[in-house]
């Protein structure tokens, strides 16, 4: 047995510390963590709150009575938990009285609720929105480069970069039906350098985001299998939006002779 002080979460948006041995029994694969009695009471405002919201048929909640100290000064109280629908159906174990174990912790939800896991507790919710923040930002500097060829030539729909030592350089644009500008290609080209130029830059600024293959393949960018070891990609522009569309200038409508 391995005991190991820890987060754990069961519903992904709120991470408590807990006590738990990695390698013990578990429910359906969930584990089963004790907590302090200063924990319990924030789980008990926690599915109390969510009660609230969502409604007690849907939510068992925790309660906690304080009942002063013990003869050697340890803070007394009641723990219990209550499932509403087994109350509902008068169910002789919808109210349940949690007992401490011999260290004073209490088992909360153990072999009944979805417990995980989680290393880095509440720091978790943090990353997953630094994640999503770097998702967006990589996105949308696809979006806006697309936006910038499309000046130039609208019917732009994917371009091939290379990232060299965590700088993309774009190496061909291409439409539909055909590669229209390349890196090394000679003669004339519809794109000018204006354009390649401001859209490398708005792909260069977005990867001080992220820019290992892991987090650029999550953000649409399609790795290029190679024999050379380049850290190459294909990106997609979305199509664009009615705006950017350019529209023939139709000549007016012959006057009919009188």
């Amino acid at each position: 047995m391995s005991v190991i002080d820890t987060y754990v979460s069961c519903t992904g948006s709120e991470f408590y510390p807990a006590r738990l041995d990695p390698t013990g029994p578990r429910w359906n694969g969930f584990v089963t963590p004790v907590f302090t009695l200063d924990t319990t009471r924030q789980i008990a405002a926690d599915t109390q709150a969510a009660a609230e919201k969502n409604g007690h048929q849907c939510t068992d909640t925790i309660h906690v009575t304080d009942g002063g100290v013990t003869d050697d000064g340890q803070p007394q109280a009641l723990v219990m938990r209550i499932s509403w629908l087994l109350l509902a159906e008068n169910d002789a174990t919808a109210v349940q009285i949690i007992e401490p174990d011999a260290e004073g912790m209490y088992a909360i939800g153990g072999f009944e609720w979805s417990w995980y896991q989680v290393d880095d507790g509440p720091l978790a919710t943090a990353h997953d929105a630094a994640w999503k923040a770097r998702d967006r930002a990589l996105k949308e500097s696809v979006r806006r480069a697309g936006e910038l060829l499309r000046e130039d030539v609208p019917d732009v729909t994917a371009a091939g970069v290379i990232v060299e030592d965590g700088i993309p350089r774009l190496i061909s644009v291409a439409t539909l039906r055909e590669i229209i500008w390349k890196e090394d290609g000679d003669g004339e080209s519809l794109l000018g350098d204006d354009a390649i130029g401001d859209a490398t830059d708005v792909l260069r600024e977005a990867l001080e985001f992220g820019r290992s293959p892991e987090v650029l393949q999550s953000s649409g960018w399609k790795r290029l299998d190679n024999t050379e070891g380049i850290d190459a990609y294909t990106i997609k522009f979305p199509a664009p939006v009615p705006s950017q569309v350019r529209r023939a200038v139709l000549p007016p409508f012959p006057q009919q002779a009188s």
